[in-house]
Parts: C-alpha cells; structure tokens; sequence
C-alpha cells in the first residue's frame, strides 16, 4: 500500500535519545534512590500510594493520558515499566466521571494478565463511585464458569478480559448477544498484537464491521465504545526491510485499532527521564559448537536411520523429504514434523495400515528433535535424561505398540548407555554454559542482591538450565532459580513471582512468556541463551530491567550472529517509524488511516462473503470422524451433540464401551459449568482425542476435532476425500444443540479413587 509521509517524514525525535525501549519504570515516587532491597510492602505501598490520594500522576503520565481523557481513540505509546496500567486507570477514572452509564472492557492477552490488571484496577479505583453505587470489578476468561455472559457483564462497571472471551465466544460471534457497542470503553493491553488472526484484531474487526454498518446506514458512530490501546512498541512488521514498510504497519496496527492517534512522551521528557533505568546493552558473546559432539552425532543417527524407515513405508510418498529440511535442530525441521503429522499424513495417507507406521516414525522424530535442541542449549546428559523419561512414556503405551514402536524402542535401549556414559566426559561441555556461567557468577558476585531473569529457546530448555544451575560448583552457592513457562500453573506462576519478589529466588529460567505484560519485582540482569525474540520481544525482554545500573546479555552460537544484527535493525525500524507517523500532520494522518480502513473493508466483506458460503454449505449430511493417528473409525456426525454452543460431545454408549480409554486429566479444572475430569484416548493407537468431563452427576465425552479427519459419507457407504480441522467453527457439518446434558453414559473407570 502506497502512503504519503509528507515533507516531514525525516523528523528526529529527541525521544530517542532516551532509548525508551531499553527503559524500565521502578514505579516508585520521589528521588532516584531506589535500592534493590526495598521492603516488598514498602514497594507495594509506594507503587500505588498515588493513585489512591487522588490519581496524583507523573507529570509524563499525564501527558500520555490526555488524548484518551478527551475521549479520543488513541494508541498509547511509552516504554516498558512506566506506569501504562496508572495511566489506563486514569483514563478510566475519567471515563466513568464522564460518563452516565459506564462499561468498561480492559481486554488482556493472557489470563494471568487478567488476575494481575483486576488485583490492579481494583487496589488503584478502590472506595470509588458511579453516581450513587461502588464501583465494581471483575474479570471474565476462558476457564470462567459462565451460562450468561450478558448477565455478568450486567453487574459490573469495569471487567477484565481475555482476548477470546468475547472474539471466541460464539455468541459473540454468531449470535451477536454481545456486541461492541454493550461497552463504552475499550482497552487492549499490548495492542500492538491487533493484525490479521490474533484474538485482538478478531474483536476489533467486530468493532470495524459495526463501525462500517453504521456509516453505510447514514448513522452517527457515537454510540461506539472509545477505545485505547496500551504497548512499549508498535513493532515493524515480520518483513519489513525499510522504514516505509514499517510505517505501513504501524499505519495498520492504528487502522485496526481505529485510532486517532499515537500519545507518547513529547513535552515530558525530563519527567520520563527522571524514572527510567536505561539497561546497558553488554557485547554479544558468539561461541562455536563442541569441536566434537558424539551425542548430537548419535541422536542425527538415529533420526537417520527413522527417516530411512519412512521412506519404506507406502504412504511416504505423500510427505515432503525430511532430507530437505536441515539442520535437525533448528524450527524449520520442527514445524516439518508437525505438519506431517498434522496435515500431509491424515489428509493424504487415507489407509490406516499405511498412515499410522508414519505417524509413529514421526513422534519418534519429535522425541529426538527435542532431545537433540536439549543438548544445544543445555548439558547433554540432559538430553539423555529427557530421551529416558520420553520412551518410558512411550513403554507405557505398549498394548498399542506396532512393529515400528518395537523397533525403535530397541535401537534406543541400545544406544542410550553409551550416550549416558560420553555425556559425562569433561570435553564433552556445552561451550554456550562455559560462557554463560562465569558472566552469571560475576555479576552476582560483586552485587549480591541482584536478580536476574534467563530466556531460553524451549519449555524443556527452562527446566534443565535449573538443574545446570542447581548442580553448578560455582552458582549453586549464590543462585536460587526456579524455571517458569507457558505450561507453569497459576498457582505456581503466583507462588514463584511472589517469591522471587522476597529474594527466596534470585534467578528465573523463563521462555518467552515473560516477555511482556506480567509484572515482577526489581530486576536488574537480563540473560539470552541462544536465542533471538521477535522485533518487539527484544524491546520487552529489555524492558524487564526494572532497577538501576541493570545490564542485558547475550550469548549464542555463531550461527544467530545475523540474526540478531537483524533484530537491532528492526529495533531501529520501529523508531523511525513511529517518528515518520508522529511528523504526520493530523489531516495526513487521517488520510493514510482512511486507505488502511479502506483495504481493511474490502478483506472482511471477502471474509464475510467466505464465512457465509461456509456456512451455507454446513448441512445434516452424515459425516464420519476417524482417528487422525491411526483412522480407528470413532463416531458419526449424528452422534455428536453441541452443549452451551460450543462443547461437542458424543452420546453413543458403543463409543464409550469399545472406542476410548479413559485416564484422570494431568490438571482438571472448571471448562464452563462443566468439569475436566479426565482425558480419552484411541483405544487403538493412544491417541488424544479430547477430555472426559462431568455435567452434574453426569460424565460425557468431550472431544476435540483437530484428533480426527473427518469424511462425508456417501449414500453407498462410501466415504469422500478426508479434511483435517483444527477447529469446530469450521466443521462442514451441523449438529443438534442442547441447553441441558441428559444423556447418561456409563463408564467402567472407577471414579471415586481418581482424587
């Protein structure tokens, strides 16, 4: 898309200067005395003392609050740490004074954003009023129990948010029950995730189709919701290579926002300067491979001789060769396994004799590659460790052990003591942990109250750089870690944050889901393993550093060495983007908008128009769902009814009695007014194919379409061409919907001793 950057589009900032997005806010009022030792509830006390005797902000906090105060839609743009959450609170605060009837929507990516931001809303407007009521604050996300969503809504004044609750919700979605318009205020947390699929520009697009249907009636826009966005960066977009890309994504971030503006620090800069901890970018340390790696070289031969036996096998023909995705341990070979397991093998391998050897070939492959990213990153008795735990996981599935199975559980069994045995030698080290190690200690070393965060590549990575750390001569004496994921519990994420704020961890082993949003304590050391974030992870990983004299490191093998020089070069992308966007005058700026709203309606009345032939060709035809491992034929479209609009269960006896087995569920938990109580698998192959949860004193199977492929069954019995689906909004057939379960199911799984 072609835009005009008018004769400005060079303008420096002097914001620059400052680096903003290295900064970090130590939310404290006063001096620049902040100590790494404050007293948690001194630190609590001061970050909210503010706020509650009267909203006194910062004056650069009011100057990123003023555009929004004045009801307009806008983007605020300010650093990571500075206070965004105050000064969304005082666009509330505002908003509600202003406003008779106020509904306030703050819409979070995650759920432990949203327990966060409602502790926060409600410590910051607590004792507060709408005419002559309380306000009050809630939260609503996925694992909510609802039956009424409108009903909630109903009895709260602000509430928190997830992202799908209301762009996943079918109501929302289909039925239209919850509209854009039933708020009065929108805010989107890290709104700079608002472009094509994401769950944000989902709800967002329902606010532009709203929008559009309005104007195209001939009536006033008013009636919708202001809407706010929140971010440190509006990030460049994944293929920019100039700043005119780039500022055409930040022109699309702001048209999907439908924003007005960008609100940044600009006359406040002393102010901003005043709070900020500018973290020092130390010199990346580039290290070479192991001169001679014999655990790698086994597990490349093992993966070797896998490939070798899929390309025996009859349906192999069907799947791209592995031969042409290298090196093993990058992504690339990765996302490979995953979509031969998910796509080519059960949409194109149609015979279950010759799909399921495939399958079992490729989670093999997926064990190794794992173990084989294992020893890149951590020690390689790591690896070794993790490949046993991985096939005595498997050993337990041996009742539904094929040829394969066998096959390669022996060649492992007789491989894994000599790797055992190499993985100890001394020249056998990771040379990432030998630099690593002394640039921890040091720090630590001359300022022990540090605290520090380590990024790493994998979930499995976080959890073997804890042992590392726990088994290091040198950094067991003065570490105390604890390894956090996408995958660590809410009440664990909670119990572990709040005790590194305590000081009984100084070092979190953390993934990418520390980036951004959740709020820890005082930190002042960021260390990257082998790993290169995203344009706009970069800018909030630094943004962690939340105490003074912080430092960021980087140590990675040679081979990311371009990849990270690229990073910085989008991190100065995005900053003379936002500079191109903000020397835009105001009419410029609406103009350039106006072209991005324009291809925008175009895109969705294509996607609207798609959706509605979708579901035109939706019908009461007979479909067959069958395994997608093993095509074990599961159940018919007929069996299966739909409860509250989105749970699919089947309510055929047979299927419980001869198709599934049940296990308890690793984390059962509230799914709507239902309860996760177990997990069913293929009673044939294993399989996942969704959870076992109870209704009342009912139990029904639950599954999940993304388990199956799914066949039209013609009038002669045959069946048409296998589809995979990922979800069930895009299932080519109806089922019957249900208010109330009562189809009793009788199971032989002895429930009572299941907790």
């Amino acid at each position: 898309m072609d835009f005009d950057y008018g004769d400005n589009a060079g303008a420096s900032s002097d914001l620059n200067s400052l680096k903003p997005e290295f900064h970090s806010s130590r939310y404290v009022s006063g001096k620049l005395d902040f100590e790494l030792n404050i007293d948690k509830d001194e630190y609590e006390e001061q970050k909210f003392k503010g706020l509650k005797q009267g909203m006194q902000l910062r004056p650069y906090q009011k100057e990123l609050s003023q555009n929004a105060a004045k009801g307009e839609n806008t983007i605020i743009l300010a650093p990571t740490g500075t206070g965004k959450t105050i000064v969304a609170v005082e666009v509330i605060r505002t908003h509600i004074s202003k406003c008779d009837n106020p509904k306030v929507a703050f819409v979070v990516e995650k759920k432990a954003l949203a327990d966060q931001q409602e502790i926060a809303i409600k410590k910051f407007l607590d004792g507060g009023q709408v005419g002559r009521s309380n306000i009050n604050v809630g939260k609503v996300t996925g694992d909510t129990e609802l039956t009424d969503l409108d009903t909630v809504l109903d009895s709260l004044h602000i509430v928190v948010l997830t992202a799908g609750v209301l762009s996943n919700d079918h109501r929302a979605v289909t039925d239209q029950k919850i509209a854009v318009s039933k708020f009065t205020l929108i805010i989107i947390d890290e709104c700079h995730h608002c472009q094509k699929s994401h769950p944000y520009n989902r709800l967002m697009r329902m606010y532009r189709e709203e929008r559009n249907e309005l104007i195209s009636l001939g009536q006033s826009t008013d009636k919708l919701p202001q809407v706010v966005g929140l971010t440190a960066t509006l990030g460049a977009g994944k293929k920019s290579r100039s700043v005119a890309k780039a500022v055409d994504h930040g022109l699309t971030i702001l048209a999907n926002m439908n924003a007005k503006n960008i609100s940044m620090v600009e006359r406040e800069k002393d102010s901003l300067a005043e709070y900020l901890n500018i973290p020092e970018e130390m010199t990346p340390v580039y290290v070479e491979r192991r001169e001679e790696d014999p655990i790698a070289d086994k597990i490349t031969e093992l993966m070797t001789e896998i490939e070798r036996e899929m390309e025996e096998l009859p349906g192999y023909r069907h799947i791209p060769k592995a031969s042409r995705v290298k090196p093993k341990d990058r992504q690339e070979y990765e996302q490979w396994v995953m979509t031969a397991i998910g796509r080519y093998c059960p949409e194109m391998v149609d015979s279950g004799e010759e799909r399921r050897p495939l399958i079992v070939c490729l989670e093999y492959l997926k064990i190794y590659q794992k173990a084989l990213c294992i020893n890149r990153d951590a020690r390689s008795k790591d690896a070794c460790t993790f490949l046993r735990e991985q096939f005595e996981k498997k050993l337990k599935e041996r009742d539904n052990f094929i040829d394969q199975n066998w096959k390669f559980e022996r060649s492992f069994c007789n491989n894994i003591k000599v790797m055992e045995k190499k993985a100890i030698q001394t020249q056998n080290r990771n040379p990432l942990l030998m630099e690593l190690e002394p640039l921890i200690y040091n720090e630590f070393k001359n300022n022990p109250e540090s605290r520090a965060l380590l990024f790493t590549d994998t979930i499995e990575s976080t959890r073997f750089l804890k042992q590392w750390i726990d088994e290091s001569p040198k950094l067991k004496q003065i570490l105390r870690s604890c390894p956090m994921t996408s995958e660590t519990s809410e009440a664990q994420r909670r119990s572990s944050l709040q005790k590194f704020e305590e000081r009984d961890y100084n070092m979190m082993v953390v993934t990418s889901v520390m980036e951004e949003g959740i709020d820890i304590g005082p930190c002042n050391l960021v260390y990257r393993l082998n790993y290169v974030p995203s344009d706009c992870g970069r800018i909030q990983q630094k943004g962690r550093i939340r105490a003074e004299n912080g430092k960021s490191f980087f140590v990675c093998y040679g081979n990311l060495k371009a990849n990270e020089e690229m990073a910085k070069v989008m991190e100065k992308l995005m900053a003379d983007a936002v500079k191109t966007i903000k020397a835009m005058t105001p009419h410029l700026l609406a103009q350039n908008l106006e072209k991005c709203r324009k291809v925008d309606k175009r895109m969705t009345e294509e996607e609207t128009r798609k959706r509605r032939l979708k579901g035109q060709s939706r019908d009461w035809k007979e479909y067959l769902l069958c395994c997608k491992k093993c095509s074990e034929e599961a159940c018919t479209s007929f069996d299966i009814k739909r409860y509250n609009k989105s749970h699919h269960y089947v309510c055929l006896q047979s299927f419980c009695d001869e198709k599934i087995d049940i296990k308890p569920h690793h984390k059962p938990g509230q799914m709507d007014d239902l309860y996760k109580l177990g997990k069913i698998y293929c009673s044939s192959c294993a399989k996942d194919w969704g959870v076992l949860a109870k209704f009342h004193d009912l139990n029904i199977p639950v599954l999940k379409i993304d388990s199956f492929v799914v066949y039209e069954l013609k009038p002669d019995g045959s069946r048409g061409n296998g589809k995979t689906i990922k979800k069930w909004i895009n299932a080519p057939f109806t089922v019957e919907d249900v208010d109330v379960i009562e189809d009793e199911l009788s199971y032989d799984v002895d429930f009572e001793n299941w907790n």
